[in-house]
C-alpha cells in the first residue's frame, strides 16, 4: 500500500518537473523574440513543445517567430547576394532549413513564407557555381589542397542537383589528374599513383581517354618509383643453430617465399630468391657469410636498392601445465606393465633480427621481430620398447612419432605463419618509406 502511494506521488513530481522545464524554455523564448532573436527564440520555443506538447502558447509562439526568423533570413540572403557573397548567401538558407526541421521534429506543422523555396534554390545553385568558379581560380594558381576542397563542398554542402553533383566529380578529377601529374614530376611517385586511383574511384565509368591517363600516369610512377629488395638466405646465432639447426630459416625462408616475396606490394620487386640463394653460396663459398665488400657487388648484380638480412636471434620451446596419467598394458609376452600418459601445453617462441642496408651497403634501419604460438600435446611415455605393447589404436596413437610431431608441428607452423607475416609487412613497410 505505501509503496502504490510514493509511486501515485511521484507521477504528478514528474509532470510538474517537465512543465517547470518547458516554462522556462517558453520564457527564454519569450525574453528573446522581444530582443529580435527571432531564430533563437523559434528554437526555445520547439524546445517547450517537446518537452510538453499540450504546451499551446509555445506552439503559437513558435509558429510566429519561425515565420519572422525565416523571413529575416531570406532578407539577409538576398543582401548577402547583392553584396556579392553567394556562398553566405546559401548558409543563410541552411540556418533556415535546420530550424523547419527542428519544427518538424516536435511535430508542429509549419509552411515557410511564400518564395522561401524559390530563393533557396536560387542562393543554392549561386553559391555552388560561386564554389565550382573559387575552385578553377584555386587550381590555375596551383593551390590544388583548396581546389579540392571548393569542388567538394559544391556537391556536399547546398543540396546540389545530380547534374551539379556530375559536373564538381569531373572537375575534381580532372584537378586529380593535375595533381598526378605535378607529383610524378617531383618524383613523388606513390603520391602520383595514389591521385590517379582516385580518379576512377570518383568516376568509374570515366571517358576512354581519363581511363587511359590514368593508367599510363601509373605506369609512369611504377617505373620510375619501384625499388628492388635483395633478401638474402636467412640465418641463424649459433645457439639457435644448436637448438633447432637449419629447420626454421628453411621454414621461414619457404613461408616468406611462397607467400610474400613472390607478391610484393606496389613499388617493391623482389629479388628472385633461388637465384639469390645460389650466388650467395658462391660468393661464401661454403662459410655461410659474406662480406660487406661481397654484399655490394651481388647487390650491383641484381640491380638490387636495398637488401634485407635477417637472422634468428632466438629460440624458446617450452612445456608447461603438464599431467601425468599412470596406466597399465599387457606386453607381446603376456606381462604386465605400467605407462604414462603425458599432457600439457607447449609453446614456441622465436625472434628475428632484420636489418636492411641500402646499395651502398650502409644500414638504414635494424628492427626486431617476434612471435609466439601455445597449443596443447599429448604423449605416451614408456620406459621400454612402445611397440612391444599391446594397445588400442588410441593409446597407441600416442606412441606413433609421426602422430606426436604432427601435434608440434601444427604449432610450430602457426608460430612460423604469425613470423613470416610480421617480417615481410614491417620489411616492405620500412622499404616502402623510403620511397615518395
Amino acid at each position: 500500500m505505501h509503496r502504490r502511494s510514493a509511486t501515485l506521488l511521484f507521477v504528478p513530481l514528474l509532470l510538474l518537473t517537465a512543465c517547470a522545464s518547458a516554462g522556462d524554455r517558453l520564457s527564454d523564448g519569450v525574453r528573446l523574440q522581444a530582443e529580435g532573436r527571432y531564430m533563437e527564440a523559434a528554437y526555445r520555443y520547439a524546445d517547450a513543445v517537446d518537452k510538453d506538447g499540450t504546451l499551446d502558447e509555445a506552439r503559437q509562439r513558435l509558429l510566429a517567430a519561425a515565420d519572422t526568423a525565416l523571413q529575416h533570413a531570406m532578407e539577409s540572403a538576398a543582401g548577402l547576394t547583392r553584396g556579392g557573397d553567394p556562398i553566405s548567401a546559401g548558409h543563410a538558407f541552411l540556418a533556415g532549413d535546420r530550424l523547419l526541421r527542428r519544427i518538424q521534429q516536435v511535430g508542429v506543422r509549419f509552411s515557410p513564407p511564400d518564395g522561401y523555396d524559390v530563393q533557396r534554390r536560387d542562393a543554392f545553385d549561386g553559391a555552388i557555381e560561386a564554389l565550382m568558379s573559387y575552385g578553377e581560380v584555386q587550381r590555375d594558381r596551383g593551390q590544388f589542397s583548396d581546389a579540392r576542397r571548393a569542388f567538394v563542398r559544391a556537391r556536399s554542402d547546398f543540396g546540389a542537383t545530380s547534374a551539379q553533383r556530375n559536373a564538381s566529380f569531373e572537375a575534381e578529377a580532372q584537378l586529380l589528374l593535375l595533381m598526378a601529374d605535378a607529383a610524378l614530376s617531383e618524383g613523388a611517385n606513390r603520391t602520383a599513383y595514389d591521385f590517379a586511383a582516385e580518379v576512377l574511384e570518383l568516376r568509374p565509368n570515366a571517358s576512354r581517354a581519363t581511363t587511359e591517363e590514368v593508367v599510363d600516369i601509373q605506369a609512369a610512377a611504377l617505373e620510375r618509383g619501384t625499388v628492388r629488395v635483395a633478401v638474402l638466405p636467412i640465418t641463424s646465432v649459433a645457439d639457435v643453430r644448436e637448438q633447432v639447426g637449419t629447420d626454421f630459416e628453411n621454414q621461414l625462408s619457404d613461408d616468406l617465399e611462397l607467400d610474400y616475396w613472390r607478391d610484393p606490394p606496389l613499388f617493391v620487386a623482389v629479388a628472385d630468391p633461388v637465384l639469390l640463394r645460389r650466388a650467395v653460396r658462391d660468393i661464401a663459398r661454403g662459410s655461410g657469410r659474406i662480406s660487406a665488400r661481397d654484399l655490394e657487388r651481388l647487390m650491383g648484380s641484381f640491380s638490387a636498392d636495398f637488401a634485407a638480412l635477417i637472422e634468428f636471434n632466438f629460440v624458446q620451446i617450452q612445456e608447461s601445465n603438464i599431467e601425468r596419467e599412470q596406466r597399465s598394458a599387457r606386453t607381446n609376452r603376456g606381462v604386465t606393465v605400467g605407462y604414462t600418459i603425458e599432457k600439457g601445453r607447449i609453446s614456441y617462441e622465436a625472434m628475428v633480427q632484420v636489418i636492411i642496408v641500402d646499395d651502398r651497403g650502409d644500414e638504414i634501419v635494424d628492427f626486431n621481430v617476434s612471435a609466439r604460438e601455445t597449443g596443447r600435446f599429448e604423449r605416451g611415455v614408456y620406459r621400454g620398447n612402445p611397440a612391444e605393447l599391446d594397445l588400442g589404436r588410441n593409446e597407441a596413437r600416442l606412441f606413433d612419432p609421426e602422430a606426436i610431431a604432427a601435434q608440434l608441428n601444427a604449432i610450430e607452423q602457426e608460430m612460423m605463419t604469425e613470423l613470416a607475416s610480421n617480417v615481410a609487412g614491417r620489411t616492405f613497410a620500412r622499404v616502402l618509406s623510403r620511397v615518395r
